[in-house]
């Protein structure tokens, strides 16, 4: 979302952008004008540009309030690097193993820089990718934080072309969220690698959380009352002579007989 929170956060004069979103997907409407489509409904306003006014897509459901709104107050993001490692493979079928190892937070933009090297192991800045936290998700950054191991989940989309061999993937997203990543896991598509956090970074998340998070108050559902002898059942039946007849068992009824 870093070119979501650019674009609201800019503080260009004559520029605008109204939005409610859920998990996003980048979808451009116009050269000018990136937003997020989510995988579910997109509520926008317009995107004003100068003089001129370029309206979005305005997708929601009828009769139906957007959950998730922008606010800045409750939106925090920060850069965080992306650290893979290539090691010999362990199988004759694959010369090398890919796997995220680390993350650093605050890094600077990266293209695939070795970092160190160790033999034929070799660790890489990948990418630099925005961790994004909105205050709607605090029930999700509060389990990831509250685990034996807190972590961060590293999306990944496996490259193709000719630099596939040196890059062969692309980060996607860096979430601190296990329900967003299991979204994306869910897909098959994409490569969701589960890396621990470090201190830094959880107490950033946890202080977020401590600004931000409401616990929602269990409510217990309650049948209504209703009083089943208001209504005298079987009634015009011709089965039913007499209120033994209720509890009779079927094999007790003769063939040809009604009781």
């Amino acid at each position: 979302m870093a070119a979501l929170s650019q674009l609201l956060q800019s503080g260009e004069s004559g520029r605008s952008v109204n939005l409610t979103v859920f998990i996003p997907k980048v979808r451009e409407f116009g050269p000018k004008c990136p937003v997020f489509s989510l995988g579910g409904r997109l509520h926008t306003e317009n995107a004003l540009s100068g003089q001129k006014s370029a309206p979005i897509w305005r997708q929601t459901a009828r009769d139906e309030k957007p959950s998730v709104i922008y606010n800045p107050k409750t939106y925090a993001t920060i850069p965080v690097g992306v650290v893979i490692r290539r090691a010999p493979g362990v199988t004759r079928w694959a010369a090398w193993s890919w796997r995220a190892v680390s993350v650093m937070p605050g890094a600077g933009a990266a293209d695939w820089r070795e970092l160190r090297r160790d033999g034929d192991t070799v660790d890489y800045h990948a990418a630099t990718a925005q961790m994004d936290l909105h205050g709607a998700e605090t029930e999700a950054y509060l389990q990831g934080i509250s685990a034996r191991v807190p972590s961060v989940y590293v999306v990944m989309r496996q490259n193709v072309g000719a630099d596939a061999a040196s890059k062969p993937f692309h980060v996607v997203l860096v979430t601190a969220s296990p329900f967003e990543a299991q979204d994306y896991a869910d897909t098959g598509e994409e490569i969701v690698e589960k890396v621990a956090m470090p201190e830094g970074l959880v107490a950033w998340v946890r202080e977020f959380v401590d600004a931000h998070h409401q616990e929602e108050t269990f409510k217990k559902r309650r049948r209504d009352k209703t009083d089943v002898n208001r209504v005298e059942d079987g009634v015009g039946d011709p089965r039913i002579h007499q209120l033994s007849d209720v509890y009779r068992a079927p094999a007790s009824v003769r063939k040809g007989r009604v009781h």
